[in-house]
């Protein structure tokens, strides 16, 4: 078996008796120090975020309670918890519909996954739940196709990967289960490129990458690329699909438009995110260099030429990335641990346009390591729905799960400093 890290699901946890009640804790950044602002308590184990500009409100899926918060930026000030259903692990907004699909796996007392999976619908300004819909059993990941009114949920069905998993393709307008398309192996991973109508979901046991028309969702093509595809992310104004191929250590750049695999390019040891300034045209690939127990790193990839221009270290464990558009920054979340290190969070904040690092942060721990059932591999949290890390650019504001540790906190960052 490898060592490679996969995408969201919580499979085997490491101690589920671990979770207690989360919190968030906000830190504001100055140039000379870092000081910790007051704690805000959350649902046990936040697990992941996601930010709706619209309607001025950020979204904590609470993995050990079943819950959702609702937070107001900047502040971070609580003004709702909603329960969605069991262990949601994965959450998109979709701000032309108003509404939040938080996506809720399924596990034993044991931590494996199994039976149906569901879909909650929340009313993204009141944060009600509007309706719960069941998906194919495991579902990791979710995205939304907002000109076409559609989320695809990326569902593995299967923990050891011995069948193709399927995508439910939903109707965020009547709130319905259109169809359900079948994809590879252990799928996970899932963007949208909604300029052109394409979605791309990835394969990690398949070792490729399954394109979906985001109208109907219909199969169009299935294109391969390298070992262990654990992260994708699109960049519209160059028309480029990147990504990471876990097992070789490179990543694969696409024609979003033809699914053409257009050059595959070495970066660092085991990657395992990626991030897109569309910008500046920059990609930025974190590698975990040995997954918690060395020093991590980012390489800057100039994503229409296919080239590495720089490798950037950065903390130990980068496990999540993210870029602010508006200001040209970009943050890494690091210090996911190993089983022989402990978690220590803080966050590299990059410059979008030259990859130079600016500053580092202190903020909440990542979460730890998931182990796979039969011992087979790790899990990490990946970015896209599932992402710990997400960016309020309009508050300023970068918002940082810390997962499924006893405190679980989740850091508020101020992008303006």
């Amino acid at each position: 078996m490898t060592g490679r890290m996969q995408t969201v699901w919580p499979v085997r946890l490491v101690s589920i008796a671990a979770l207690a009640a989360g919190a968030i804790i906000a830190y504001r950044l100055f140039v000379a120090m870092t000081t910790a602002a007051p704690m805000v308590t959350v649902g046990a184990a936040p697990f992941a975020v996601a930010v709706d500009a619209w309607t001025a409100r950020a979204f904590v899926a609470n993995w050990g309670d079943g819950t959702v918060s609702v937070l107001a930026p900047p502040t971070g000030q609580v003004l709702r918890t909603t329960v969605v259903g069991s262990h949601p692990l994965a959450l998109a907004v979709d701000e032309r519909d108003v509404c939040v699909v938080v996506v809720n796996g399924t596990v034993d007392d044991e931590g494996y996954a199994h039976g149906p999976g569901s879909v909650g619908l929340l009313d993204a300004r009141s944060g009600r739940l509007l309706r719960t819909i069941a998906v194919e059993s495991k579902p990791v990941a979710v995205a939304v196709a907002p000109r076409t009114g559609r989320a695809f949920v990326v569902s593995a069905r299967d923990a050891f990967a011995t069948v193709p998993g399927v995508v439910s393709v939903l109707d965020m307008r009547r709130h319905t289960l259109l169809r359900t398309t079948a994809v590879g192996l252990n799928p996970g991973p899932v963007v949208v490129d909604d300029g052109i109508g394409r979605v791309f979901v990835a394969n990690i046991d398949g070792g490729s990458v399954s394109i979906l028309d985001a109208g109907r969702g219909h199969s169009l093509r299935t294109v391969h690329v390298g070992r262990s595809p654990v992260a994708l992310a699109v960049d519209q104004t160059a028309g480029r699909v990147v990504v990471v191929n876990q097992d070789d250590d490179t990543v694969s750049v696409l024609d979003a438009r033809s699914g053409t695999v257009l050059r595959t390019v070495a970066v660092g040891r085991e990657p395992t995110t990626v991030a897109v300034d569309e910008r500046s045209g920059l990609a930025f690939v974190t590698n975990a260099n040995g997954f918690g127990t060395n020093a991590g790193s980012v390489s800057v990839l100039d994503v229409r030429h296919g080239a590495v221009l720089r490798t950037v270290a950065v903390g130990r464990g980068p496990w999540a990335v993210a870029v602010d558009q508006r200001r040209d920054r970009v943050m890494v979340a690091n210090g996911a641990a190993s089983w022989f290190t402990p978690p220590t969070g803080s966050v590299s904040v990059l410059d979008g346009r030259s990859g130079a690092i600016l500053r580092t942060v202190r903020a909440a721990n990542a979460p730890p390591m998931l182990q796979m059932a039969a011992g087979s591999a790790s899990v990490s949290v990946p970015n896209g729905s599932g992402s710990p890390l997400a960016i309020d650019s309009s508050a300023d504001r970068a918002f940082i799960a810390s997962g499924l540790t006893g405190s679980g906190r989740v850091s508020i960052v101020d992008l303006t400093q």
